[in-house]
Order: C-alpha cells, then structure tokens, then sequence
C-alpha cells in the first residue's frame, strides 16, 4: 500500500549520496510518495547552498537557521509546510544535528515516527571529533534533550550499528528495547547489484585484463583523511605483485585533490595505481562490479554498497563494523597495518564465493530493511 512519506534530515545532497538519499530513492522506488524536508547547506563544504528540487521527489530547504558546526537552529515557521501536507509517516534522520527536534512540535499524534540513529551518537566521538562534531559539554547540556524527546516520540528507532545500540539505551532515560532495531547502513539494490556485464566494461575501460586483480577503494578525497599514509600500507605488496592493481576513486576539482594527487604519484607506483574522480552511484557500481577486492581504513556506507556487487571488503576491525562480515567468507577483518600487510600477502592465493556473498548481503539491502520496518508500523 502506498504511503505519504516525509524524511526530515539537515543534510541532503544527492550528488553525495549518503544513508537520506538512499532512503528517499529506495522508498520512491518501492512506490511511495516521497518528500524531503532539509537545510540548504552542505554537509562538508560551507560555502554551498542548495534550492528546493522536485524529481521522482520533492526536496523543501529550510534557509531561515542557524549554523554551528553540523548542528542547527530552525528560526523558520514550518506551521504552513505541515499543514499543506500530512504524511503517514515520517523518518527523523540523526537528531544530534538539532532539525529533528525541532520539527517535532508540529507533528500530529497519529503521524508514525522512524528516527534514525548513526555512531555520531556516541559521546566519547563527540567529545573528541575534530570540526564538525561539537564537544561532551554541548551533548550533556542540549543534545542529550533532543535524543530523549525523539525517542520518546519515536514508533521505531533504527540504530546503524550495534555499539549505537548500547549507546541509545544508556542515553534513553527510558526502556526503548521494544522499539529499537539494529538495521545497520544499507544500499539501494537499484543502484547496487552484481553484473559480470558492467565488470567487464570497466575493465576494459582502464585496460585490465582477467589475469590482472584489481583492489578499490572508494571514498570522498577531502581534508582530515590521510591518504598518503593509507597508500603507503599497499607500496611493498603492489611493487611485489605484478597482477594486482590499486584504484582510489573520490578525487575533486579542488586544492586538497590536486595535493593527494601530487603526492601520491610520488609513490612510483606507476600504473599500478589509478586514481579516480568522484562519480555517480552508477559508477561506483562499475568499480565495484569490476573489483576483486575492496579495500577500507574507515567506516563508509560505500562497503555495504560495495557488498551489493559480492565483492569481498577487507576492512579494519571497528565497533561501528563488527557487524558487517563473517570474516573470511564474505569479508575480512584487520586489527592493525601489520596485519594488513600480512593479509595483502595472502589474496594472490584467496578465493571467494562471490555469487554467494550476494545473497547474504541482501540483508544490508534498503529495499528489505524498508519494507520490513514500514510493515511495523502499519
């Protein structure tokens, strides 16, 4: 049955394409009316301001607020928004940045609510991030409100990993076992799927041949990631392996780019290493399908994505991760760099079940989780 759905997110930036994208694409795949309400800024670059779109949905910004870091303060009035339109259901994306809690006023009491939760919610990150992530003292002070009135006004609280779990029940100041779910991260299985067609195509398109293996990472080239270093851990391993070949997609046309660019050229690796552009979901899904191996130094919803295709991630043992894989089936875990160099070793030798691996990882599909939480508070 078609729904009246609303996703209220301070950011939404489909160029990007983060967990409210996918939301917004997978539900409106799946029939439903869509509409998004958002701010008008970016999350990572302050200088950028986005105006209302309408699609396969519709995306209403909120101009009037302000601005601290990736929190917000709404000054606008959305009593006229709420009362031209009745959603059935509305998902509350991260209340940690203010706009969730902030709406909440003007929802009806029969509106369903589905908030959405990530590991920013943990308040030993949030007291240490660098820029964008506030301190301890605003969480306790403000923060720590907004979740408890979210949850409490919540149907469903959808946690993306299990240690976001633990930390909602000790911020919860009541007994929210009832209605939290632990979906983790997803992919849009319209955009992300396993195709020996578009394998071939990129292949062909950076001139690899089927004896040649071919490593990926895909991420967002900007500042506070130390690319070098993490080129670095694959040196001795692609200098020593002449079938294996490294790809960095997730370059921009801007300072920083060009700077990683420069230096990791330096590394004299030749064409060993291939660096990439940041590109559509269509593309990331050539890369992957064209991989054999994926490679990651930080949690990215790109390693579910990257799943969809079979490909098996190596990935670093992480408490926002340890649910993602059954290691050494449909992935593999590192602690450390020295553990990952001794696992670069072994993967001339590493077979895998990809065909396999797709089935299982239908679970990370957004298109199941979607139906099956919908189907709750129907």
């Amino acid at each position: 049955m078609t729904k009246k759905i609303l996703i209220v997110s301070a950011f939404f930036e489909e160029k990007v394409g983060y967990q409210e994208v996918q939301l917004a694409q997978t539900l409106t795949e799946m029939s439903h009316e869509v509409k998004v309400l958002a701010t008008d800024r970016s999350n990572l670059n302050a200088d950028i301001r986005y105006e209302n779109s309408k699609g396969n949905y519709e995306v209403i910004r909120i101009k009037n607020h302000y601005r601290i870091k990736s929190t917000f303060y709404i000054k606008e009035n959305l009593k006229f928004f709420f009362e031209g339109y009745s959603p059935d259901i509305v998902f509350l994306i991260l209340p940690g940045t203010g706009l969730p809690y902030f709406i909440l006023k003007y929802l009806p009491q029969n509106l369903k609510v589905i908030s959405v939760y990530s590991d920013t919610t943990i308040k030993d990150r949030v007291a240490k991030a660098k820029g964008t992530k506030g301190n301890q003292l605003v969480f306790k002070v403000l923060k720590h409100r907004w979740y408890n009135k979210v949850m409490e006004r919540s149907d469903i609280l959808i946690a993306n990993t299990n240690e976001t779990v633990e930390i909602l029940k000790n911020i919860s100041k009541k007994n929210i076992d009832a209605k939290l779910r632990m979906t983790g991260l997803g992919y849009s299985s319209q955009n992300y799927f396993y195709s020996p067609e578009l394998r071939k195509k990129f292949r062909d398109e950076i001139g690899l041949d089927e004896n040649q293996k071919l490593i990926v990472t895909v991420t967002r080239v900007y500042t506070g990631k130390p690319f070098d270093y993490w080129v670095e851990q694959m040196q001795d391993f692609l200098g020593s392996n002449e079938n294996f070949v490294y790809l960095l997609a997730g370059f921009s046309d801007d300072e920083f780019s060009l700077k990683v660019r420069i230096n990791l050229e330096k590394l004299g690796l030749g064409k060993k290493l291939i660096l990439y552009n940041f590109t559509t979901p269509e593309k990331n899904n050539e890369i992957f399908n064209a991989a054999d191996f994926s490679l990651w130094f930080a949690p990215t919803i790109s390693i579910q994505q990257s799943m969809a295709t079979g490909l098996l991630p190596i990935i670093p043992f992480d408490s926002t991760l340890d649910h993602l894989i059954e290691n050494n089936k449909t992935g593999i875990y590192y602690k450390d760099f020295m553990e990952l160099k001794e696992i670069l070793t072994k993967l001339p030798a590493f077979l895998y079940d990809r065909l396999s691996n797709v089935e299982v990882n239908k679970r990370f599909s957004y298109n199941n989780i979607l139906k099956k939480i919908i189907s709750e508070v129907s």
